[in-house]
């Protein structure tokens, strides 16, 4: 049952099954074309296993076959915009993924945020550049 989340108090989560919402889920058609080959990029790419930090990560439609490709990366995804945050928690949430954390907000454009997220071994940065070109 998806509860009106107009009556949530600040803090409070708003939990959904995702069978509910799964065909209302933010989608884009290109991220869907683009997986395979930005998968195998990162698999070209990132041959150790580590942490690996998404910038940007949308609808979370990459991040969620990254980490189901590549297990052997622990990966965070991020974004700047709350509505994408939870989109991402609904994409991720579905595939009960170890090595793919809950998104986090993150603002690129923010001085420091790079101390806040040290320690990476891979930065992916694919829905970013187009947005503010």
């Amino acid at each position: 049952m998806i509860r009106d989340s107009s009556t949530l108090q600040k803090g409070q989560l708003l939990r959904v099954e995702i069978n509910e919402v799964k065909d209302r889920l933010p989608q884009n058609i290109l991220e869907d074309i683009r997986k395979e080959p930005i998968v195998e990029l990162v698999r070209k790419t990132a041959t150790k296993s580590g942490k690996a930090l998404e910038i940007a990560s949308g609808t979370g439609q990459h991040v969620v076959k990254l980490a189901s490709a590549l297990p052997f990366l622990n990966w965070q995804p991020s974004d700047v915009d709350e509505a994408r945050i939870n989109s991402i928690s609904c994409w991720s949430n579905d595939q009960h993924l170890t090595n793919l954390k809950p998104p986090c907000l993150l603002d690129a454009t923010e001085a420091g945020w790079a101390a806040k997220h040290h320690g990476q071994d891979l930065i992916l940065l694919v829905n970013l550049l187009h947005l503010i070109s």
